[in-house]
């Protein structure tokens, strides 16, 4: 790998952290959530309860309030025991969420790295003719002659001069 991409890997894995930790702190405390969901609307219907029985208020008015928290209770025993279920789809959902982010991340930094080398000129050898790119990936087979080796763009340039003093000396 080369420098961008080690970079790109780093910051896009603090990312996906990053999306986890705040997504797992909002979303993964479902038992609380339903709790405060429930009493709630339970203190809403008792105070709807209280209201109609301190009034004027029917005998029908004051089942219909009753069947709702009854209903509201029984709704509240059923998403608990589905908890579970829950639990498990929002992790996943968490964990997918997080790694897109990364993902997401490290291929808008990728890209940003290619459009810095595209801004960047290639560097030009003695010679004039275009080294080449420092980038790109080295070449598996060394050069295995002499004259490949004195014209290896990583070596100091030589003039021809030197070059052909230095055969004649062999």
């Amino acid at each position: 790998m080369n420098g961008w991409q080690r970079l790109w890997t780093v910051v896009s894995v603090l990312a996906g952290l990053c999306v986890m930790i705040y997504l797992s702190d909002s979303f993964m405390h479902p038992a609380e959530t339903l709790k405060a969901v429930y009493d709630g609307e339970i203190a809403r219907l008792e105070d709807t309860l209280k209201q109609v029985n301190t009034g004027t208020g029917s005998e029908q008015a004051v089942k219909q309030a009753e069947e709702a928290i009854a209903a509201s209770k029984a709704s509240y025993i059923k998403l608990m025991q589905e908890l579970p279920k829950v639990v498990l789809g929002t992790f996943f959902v968490v964990a997918l969420t997080s790694l897109l982010a990364g993902v997401g991340v490290f291929l808008a930094g990728m890209g940003i790295g290619w459009v810095y080398r595209g801004f960047r000129p290639l560097p030009v050898s003695p010679t004039g003719e275009a080294a080449p790119d420092p980038q790109a990936e080295p070449s598996d087979t060394p050069p295995t002659t002499v004259e490949a080796l004195e014209q290896h763009p990583a070596l100091p340039y030589q003039d021809s001069q030197q070059r052909n003093e230095r055969h004649q000396q062999r």
